[in-house]
């Protein structure tokens, strides 16, 4: 039986993130995504959450969105795993994102450029995206760039490219 193209994507997520923890507890670099060791106390972790603005290939549509998770979201638009505006108008181009410590803030934030004129949109984007590139593909060429490396575990059988 095959399951629907949306939780074969979350189980391959979940397989992913299990993996990477397997991977680092093995190399010993593994933390825990909810709690950080501070002065000999496990304090909880912040969480950060996005505002971000997102348009389609021809830059003639903007969507606003807020989440806890960035590239699970993006990810969610760029396979159109959710039906709605998005998906009709094939908005999945990131072209501006802010961050937040605070669920209340960055909700209201969304809000408030869900309010604003698309002249003011298009502004606050190109404070920091002056031509408008996929700012998701241009983070993840960067990161693959930048941090591209073997990790080697304790089974020398298996070695992952990161």
């Amino acid at each position: 039986m095959r399951l629907p193209r949306r939780l074969e994507l979350s189980r391959l997520l979940a397989m992913t993130a299990c993996l990477q923890i397997v991977i680092a507890r093995s190399v010993g670099t593994w933390q825990s995504p909810h709690f950080s060791k501070k002065n000999d106390i496990y304090m909880p972790n912040e969480k950060t959450y996005f505002i971000y603005l997102l348009t389609n290939n021809y830059n003639n549509v903007l969507y606003a969105g807020v989440t806890n998770d960035l590239n699970r979201r993006l990810t969610e638009h760029k396979n159109k795993l959710i039906k709605g505006f998005t998906k009709k108008y094939n908005v999945s181009k990131l072209v501006y994102f802010e961050e937040s410590t605070s669920i209340d803030e960055a909700s209201n934030r969304e809000k408030q450029i869900k309010k604003w004129n698309r002249k003011r949109k298009n502004e606050l984007v190109e404070t920091i995206n002056k031509e408008w590139v996929d700012l998701y593909r241009e983070k993840l060429i960067h990161e693959i760039a930048t941090s591209s490396r073997i990790i080697e575990t304790p089974r020398n059988d298996i070695a992952l490219q990161i």
